[in-house]
């Protein structure tokens, strides 16, 4: 099977063009040497950490794996790499997080048990200033490693994990004895691997303790971190101090070793390797769910007039009229065609209602309900009076969750103390409305906003940031490290190949199209980069002359 080493891929960028490895404009030492420095704070047990002295030498990369649309109607897996940190950086960055925090409780803003570091550390100022990976063209920062159809992995699932296994050998060689590149030793530490949680549950770690093994009746742990769903530890529960947090990483959620597990990492909780990303949790998570209550809407009638029909159906026809008109007045192009029972999952009135759509449609979705709640909220209607409470819930808990991602999406890499702070409140001001709304309605016997596993999952983002708050930490990691938007569109791409190849030599020929337009997108990108570079060297002589 044809396959791409990461070595041969960091030997071709280290030489071709570092800047998409890291892509500030100080040297790509001084650069890993800070982003270590950082990243100890925020994982002081990675393995990487016993090899201090080569810390200026060492890559991090996160690896992703995902299906997407193959040939013939099946699909095609593919597996990549990257680095965090993204093409360019943020000299100038200006925020209101600081007096955003004025706005919540004071038990939603974790604070520090003691005296923080300083964000202005010498050794953190090339890393401060970094930006996450979701800038620029996806065929920058995504390599690709290997692909595979459905008809080989599915037939035969030891052809995934003897891939991984290989792959696992090569990152333990790059971890411990590097690469040599233009006399320069390299070395590699892998940050964890990122994915959907079914791909991650069945095809890369084969857990036996995820979501996937939740019990109906009896109570059973449906974590792969911790032991929430045990008889005494509720996981549906969103608090600042949650029960099952005693249980983190207290044992291990697979009967056999993963393929990747040999990777250096943290021998004490391994099972940490297997990041959550709010694009999963929320866009095609919670969020989705959260949009299902336009159901709701428009079974009190949002869009109906005089005479006219109140069956559901007819009811979400009115309510997409709307949609459509709201979204062509806000200049915004949803791919979604119609509102029906079956795109909110519904085969029966008493289903919990949930929006199977995209993340870019669930988005607008959403950014459509809260609309329509402000709308009633600011001018009731005989429909909407009676529930100006949920309304005001609903809106708000909307805007948390765009809050969230707004945070994440405008901030560098590394968020400051307050920034975390306020990302943490938001994330939490989220759940808890979120749980709140799936009591109100349950309290008028209507089934919406259902209490699933992602809920529970980002409940573990939000803990997360709590715990580094706690700590000495100056800068904590953006989650936008882990997400997967932009993989999602690079899987795209490639899965486009890969109709249009040979299916006999598929595996060899998507990677040789692959590499024309990586080799493409790099010389533009390494040509845009000396053009910045000499109109800023030009500007500053001219600066100097008299």
């Amino acid at each position: 099977m044809y396959h791409v080493t990461v070595g041969d891929w960091l030997k071709y960028l280290i030489r071709r063009a570092p800047c998409v490895l890291a892509g500030g404009d100080e040297p790509l030492q001084v650069q890993l040497e800070s982003f270590w420095h950082a990243y100890r704070w925020a994982h002081p047990t990675h393995a990487v950490f016993d090899r201090p002295e080569r810390l200026k030498q060492t890559l991090p990369i996160v690896l992703f794996g995902d299906e997407g649309k193959g040939p013939k109607r099946g699909n095609y897996m593919l597996y990549t790499f990257e680095t965090p940190i993204g093409l360019d950086s943020m000299e100038k960055f200006t925020c209101s997080c600081h007096s955003d925090l004025r706005e919540f409780p004071q038990e939603y803003i974790p604070a520090c048990y003691g005296e923080p570091h300083p964000a202005s550390d010498p050794a953190l100022r090339a890393t401060a200033k970094a930006t996450h990976n979701y800038k620029g063209h996806v065929y920058l920062k995504r390599h690709l490693l290997f692909g595979i159809l459905d008809v080989v992995y599915k037939q035969d699932a030891a052809v995934l994990d003897y891939m991984l296994g290989l792959l696992a050998k090569e990152l333990v060689q790059l971890f411990e004895n590097g690469l040599e590149v233009s006399a320069e030793r390299w070395y590699v530490a892998c940050l964890g691997h990122k994915g959907d949680l079914k791909h991650m549950a069945e095809k890369s770690a084969h857990l036996v303790r995820s979501y996937a093994h939740m019990g109906p009746v009896n109570s059973i742990m449906m974590c792969s971190v911790c032991e929430a769903g045990a008889p005494g530890i509720p996981w549906d529960r969103i608090e600042l101090d949650p029960i099952w947090s005693s249980s983190l990483y207290a044992s291990r959620p697979w009967a056999n070793d993963p393929p990747l597990l040999p990777v250096p990492f943290d021998d004490t909780r391994p099972e940490m390797f297997y990041r959550f990303d709010l694009f999963h949790l929320i866009k095609v998570g919670v969020g989705r769910d959260l949009a299902g209550g336009l159901v709701l809407l428009a079974k009190w009638g949002f869009w109906d007039g005089d005479g006219d029909t109140r069956n559901l159906p007819d009811r979400l026809d009115r309510a997409h009229m709307a949609f459509k008109m709201w979204a062509s007045a806000n200049g915004r192009s949803p791919a979604l065609r119609y509102f029906r029972m079956g795109l909110f999952s519904m085969k029966k009135m008493t289903d919990h209602p949930w929006s199977n759509t995209k993340g870019s449609d669930t988005m607008l979705l959403l950014e459509f309900v809260q609309w329509t709640c402000d709308l009633h909220l600011n001018s009731p209607t005989p429909q909407s009076s009676p529930h100006e409470d949920l309304l005001r819930l609903y809106s708000q808990t909307i805007g948390h969750t765009f809050k969230i991602f707004d945070i994440c999406n405008h901030h560098p890499l590394w968020l400051t103390r307050s920034c975390a702070q306020n990302l943490f409140a938001n994330m939490m001001c989220m759940l808890s409305g979120y749980v709140a709304l799936a009591k109100m309605t349950w309290d008028m016997d209507e089934m919406f906003f259902s209490i699933k596993p992602k809920l529970h999952a980002t409940h573990h983002l939000a803990y997360e940031l709590q715990q580094l708050l706690w700590t000495a930490a100056p800068l904590i990691p953006n989650p936008l490290a882990y997400a997967c938007e932009g993989n999602e569109s690079h899987v795209g791409h490639i899965c486009d190949l890969a109709q249009v190849v040979d299916t006999r030599l598929i595996d060899k020929r998507v990677v040789e199209r692959h590499f024309c337009k990586v080799a493409a997108v790099l010389r533009r990108h390494v040509e845009s980069r000396l053009a910045v570079s000499k109109r800023i060297s030009f500007q500053a002589r001219s600066e100097l002359l008299p």
